[in-house]
């Protein structure tokens, strides 16, 4: 009876230490891709290392414009970003990030009169600011008419949203933009 009890007894201690160790692994794993997925979490917020930018954005808006003719491009979607505010230090909005993708700005109106270049460093106070960036949809199985624009995949996770990308000496800010409007689109003869 003894050794029945002592085998019951050893095979109990057995099982329970696997259920422990098995336990202990699935807590550390977990543990883990917990810390991982934090260390390494690319939220808009955690990245906002520079603050020269103080703007106000007051609309975002977007059309799409058809080609008149058949060719691989199917579509392009203009963005229209307007605001105001001011530049503490020398700063470039260089990209508009949205749908996972960095879309260049091409065109920038300060106050009124159009920029000397998208790639010119801004400074002071911006009564009225409007960019403008341009992105291309192609259709692979109509003939190359024009040559397809690739576009850099964003690195940042926008769940959703859309940012301005600012640059400087201080480093990268990256500001929300408000609800995307659509206007009507246009087709080209």
């Amino acid at each position: 009876m003894q050794v029945t009890e002592q085998l019951h007894l050893t095979r109990f201690k057995s099982h329970y230490l696997s259920l422990m160790k098995l336990f202990l692994s699935i807590i550390g794993a977990l543990s883990v891709v917990a810390f991982t997925a934090c260390a390494t979490s690319n939220g808009m917020n955690e990245k906002q290392n520079s603050n020269v930018a103080k703007l106000e954005l007051t609309s975002f808006e977007y059309q799409d414009v058809f080609p008149g003719v058949y060719s691989n491009l199917r579509r392009t979607r203009n963005y229209i970003i307007k605001g105001g505010g001011e530049f503490t230090a020398p700063a470039i909005v260089s990209f508009l990030l949205i749908d996972s993708v960095k879309i260049p700005i091409r065109f920038i109106s300060i106050d009124g009169a159009k920029a000397s270049s998208p790639k010119d460093p801004m400074k002071g106070e911006v009564i009225q600011l409007v960019l403008h960036a341009s992105r291309n949809y192609y259709n692979d199985e109509a003939p190359q008419v024009s040559e397809s624009q690739v576009y850099e995949k964003s690195d940042y996770e926008t769940n959703g949203k859309a940012y301005l990308e600012i640059t400087s000496e201080k480093g990268v800010q990256y500001l929300e933009l408000p609800a995307i409007v659509q206007l009507n689109p246009v087709y080209a003869p």
